[in-house]
């Protein structure tokens, strides 16, 4: 998630040292600042950086951390509010990792037919060197390559103590002082990156270890499914069980679902088998069925359901009833069972002959 700073203060009047010098700075070059900021729609579009890179022209690819959203003038200062900054950053500017800040500033820029005389280019956070920065995997989404889009006669750089929850003012340090404080800011942002990479990768290893528990349960789950289907599919090719008695045991112990199959002992599952199996009232119900003493041609060889089956589309084809319809098909088939008791106690046996003809 990204954050916001609201007024910073960027740049006062008076003569500070730059890198191309001394410059003074007047109040009508605070004001340039922030017409020119507002005539070329540069919000958004101004980075906030780590540092300077004094060594490789300002085309080079630097990780943006924040955006100017908007510049404004406060008595004689210039100030500005940062938006879009990682979580990380505002957590190191409020832990005082940066202390600084300096503007980046184009000189006489040639904008269409207009010259404006002053055009913020960047703001760098300073106080952290650029290597400890950009070796951080969090920053690497942020990378952004920039590309000069105003022809000016010269850039600066305007470096000052600037504190950005309290007010205060330049502070002067000897080299070893500042080598001193940027390697103590260096080693305090590092660990900071490191405990949030640390907890991330905590994060992944908890996420990728519930993954890989649910992967073993499912494949458990499926597996023991699978051998209560085939003793059921071993015993109905047998003839020993009917389908409807295995349809009635999936329904009652919710064989697809994984956390109530896994559930299922196969010793059960044999018993219920040993318990509602039986071969030779199974093998009764498939010998063909004769009405008044003769036999249909059609239905020779067939079993009871099937017979049942035959003689419902005939009768809802002979009262000019649909047999692809539930209503039709059923109450025909309750008319075939009460006519044919013998048929109808065969049927039974099946267990899925329809209610109203119990």
């Amino acid at each position: 998630m990204s954050k916001a700073l609201l007024g910073a203060e960027l740049l006062d009047v008076g003569t500070w040292p730059a890198s191309t010098g001394t410059v003074t700075v007047p109040l009508s070059a605070i004001d340039a600042i922030v017409a020119s900021f507002d005539a070329l729609g540069l919000s958004r579009k101004i980075p906030l950086k780590a540092g300077h890179n004094d060594d490789q022209p300002m085309t080079d690819g630097q990780p943006a951390l924040g955006w100017v959203s908007r510049v404004w003038r406060e008595g004689t200062k210039l100030m500005a509010d940062f938006v879009d900054m990682p979580d990380v950053i505002h957590e190191a500017i409020r832990k005082k990792l940066y202390k600084t800040v300096s503007v980046e500033l184009a000189r006489d820029v040639q904008a269409g037919t207009r010259k404006l005389p002053w055009v913020l280019e960047a703001v760098a956070l300073l106080g952290a060197d650029q290597p400890a920065v950009g070796t951080l995997k969090d920053l690497e989404a942020l990378l952004t390559a920039r590309k000069p889009v105003l022809q000016a006669r010269a850039r600066v750089a305007f470096q000052r103590d600037t504190k950005l929850f309290s007010t205060g003012g330049p502070k002067a340090m000897t080299d070893e002082e500042m080598k001193a404080a940027l390697k103590a800011q260096k080693d305090e942002l590092t660990a900071l990156f490191t405990s949030q990479l640390n907890t991330k990768l905590s994060e992944a290893e908890t996420k990728f270890k519930a993954d890989a528990d649910a992967r073993v349960a499912k494949a458990q789950a499926e597996n023991h499914r699978a051998q209560v289907k085939a003793k059921f599919e071993s015993a109905i090719k047998a003839e020993i069980i009917l389908p409807a008695k295995r349809e009635s045991f999936y329904r009652f112990n919710k064989v697809d679902d994984d956390a109530s199959v896994i559930q299922i002992k196969l010793e059960d599952v044999d018993a219920y088998i040993e318990e509602f199996g039986d071969k030779a009232k199974l093998s009764a119900s498939k010998k063909p069925v004769t009405k008044g003493g003769e036999t249909d041609p059609a239905e020779v060889g067939k079993s009871a359901a099937e017979v049942v089956h035959l003689r419902a589309r005939k009768l809802c084809l002979s009262q000019n009833r649909d047999p692809s319809k539930f209503q039709d098909i059923n109450a025909a088939t309750i008319e075939v069972l009460k006519s044919d008791k013998a048929l109808g106690e065969a049927y039974k046996l099946l267990g899925d002959a329809p209610g109203q003809a119990a």
